[in-house]
């Protein structure tokens, strides 16, 4: 993957899994992302073991997951997506938690409250970031 500067998307589409025990929202979700030019839905989790599952066979850029999925709270299902996805991004999708909340395993938080537009862009930064962030560890550890 290249860094791509804004309005500019990469050829490679960003590959998302999301997970969430709401079926019909996160089906939504999917079908909204798949329209969305440089992303590729890779999979719809509506538990916590799906999502691990999902994730270890298609190894997601980012996966988005819900507050709670399927009675599991988010953060567990992050901590259990982070022992099989290390390189995936996991942006917790919740009403409750803040910004300044976030601790490992989530990489990022989003509120659930918020238009497909803001995800979009949300998602987009992500992107951006985490490309950067993989070029200059490439970097660091050629000079080591």
């Amino acid at each position: 993957m290249k860094w791509c500067p804004a309005g500019h998307h990469s050829h490679v589409p960003q590959t998302v899994l999301l997970a969430d025990g709401n079926e019909r929202l996160a089906d939504v979700m999917a079908q909204l992302l798949a329209d969305e030019p440089g992303f590729r839905v890779v999979g719809i989790a509506h538990t916590c073991e799906r999502a691990v599952e999902l994730a270890a066979t298609h190894s997601p850029d980012v996966v988005l997951v819900s507050e709670e999925v399927a009675g599991v709270p988010g953060l567990q299902v992050c901590a259990a997506l982070r022992a099989v996805a290390r390189d995936a991004t996991l942006l917790l999708w919740s009403h409750d938690v803040h910004r300044d909340q976030v601790v490992q395993p989530v990489d990022g938080v989003l509120e659930r409250g918020s238009s497909f537009r803001e995800l979009v862009r949300s998602l987009r930064r992500t992107r951006r970031i985490d490309v950067t962030d993989r070029a200059l560890g490439r970097r660091l550890r050629t000079r080591a």
